[in-house]
């Protein structure tokens, strides 16, 4: 069976959402609070959420459930035709009748009990359905809590792999935007040399040459030394590497680390202060040296 897309799995989240809400709390998979795998709090939900990086064994659960809910999809249109049908049997089987009446013929027999019948069925199918996707869902649950420490362990490996990939592209960035540098520096030489001497190599300037507009479209207010953009590339690797929020480390047992910023406090107003002076400094300092902004 192939493997689900990320459209498919979004299906699944919508249609867990449709069916028997459950909420409980708890600190692992599949009872997590909602803000920590980041689905709705309903326990289907949790039960079918699995991350984009799966397992081909987790993806199996994710697409049993995803046929399933193909198939509660066919009964559902089948019962909502059967749902029109006993709403107009009525209004067919008095008209029916009436022309009985009129021509002397014999009784019709009601419509409405097929339907009703037809109805009942499917209304069974579907609470099998639903029981069958639940069974899943427990099974699934039940697979992850028995191999939950090698599929750490795994998760862990890949983490740590792709973090080291990350610094690699960092540093090999950062060389390459030298190595740019160093070659637009040689075009200005060889049609400036020998008659400029001052003008022979790319200006000192801030990333992106400090240019207002890529700088304002990133978010920027005034200009960054381009070594300070590396070094914050590096944090990240370091940050999302680890990266979980207060809740989901209290959840593990780990310590628990505020998001907040403490700016209504005694310490916030001194460091903010602080963040004001050393902006102002900054922004003194490059009006000086004429890298503050300039407009492309």
């Amino acid at each position: 069976m192939a493997d689900l897309t990320e459209e498919e799995l979004v299906q699944l989240d919508v249609a867990a959402l449709q069916r028997e809400p459950r909420p409980r709390p708890a600190h692992n998979y599949p009872d997590t609070p909602a803000g920590l795998l980041q689905v709705p709090q309903e326990e289907s939900t949790w039960r079918l959420f699995s991350p984009k990086r799966r397992r081909d064994d987790i993806a199996a659960f994710d697409n049993r459930v995803l046929e399933l809910h193909k198939r509660v999809e066919a009964v559902m249109a089948q019962a909502a035709a059967v749902r029109e049908e006993l709403r107009l049997a009525p209004e067919r089987d008095a008209e029916a009748l009436a022309e009985a009446q009129l021509s002397g013929g014999k009784h019709p027999a009601p419509t409405v009990p097929g339907p009703e019948e037809q109805r009942d069925n499917l209304e069974r199918e579907l609470a099998g359905l639903d029981a069958a996707i639940a069974k899943v869902g427990a099974e699934k649950v039940d697979y992850v809590d028995r191999h939950r420490k090698r599929f750490t362990k795994d998760a862990e490996k890949h983490t740590e792999n792709a973090a080291r990939r990350y610094r690699q592209l960092v540093d090999e960035l950062e060389q390459a935007r030298a190595d740019l540098s160093d070659a637009r520096s040689t075009s200005l030489w060889t049609m400036l040399y020998p008659n400029q001497p001052n003008l022979l190599s790319v200006p000192r300037r801030g990333f992106a040459g400090d240019l207002r507009k890529p700088l304002t479209r990133a978010g920027l207010s005034g200009s960054i030394a381009t070594e300070h953009v590396f070094d914050l590339l590096r944090a990240d690797v370091d940050w999302l590497e680890h990266a979980a929020s207060s809740e989901q480390r209290q959840a593990l047992g780990e310590k628990r680390e505020s998001d907040a910023v403490w700016l209504d406090t005694e310490e916030g107003e001194a460091w903010r202060q602080r963040q004001q002076i050393e902006n102002n400094q900054r922004i003194a300092r490059a009006q000086r040296s004429g890298t503050w902004w300039e407009e492309g």
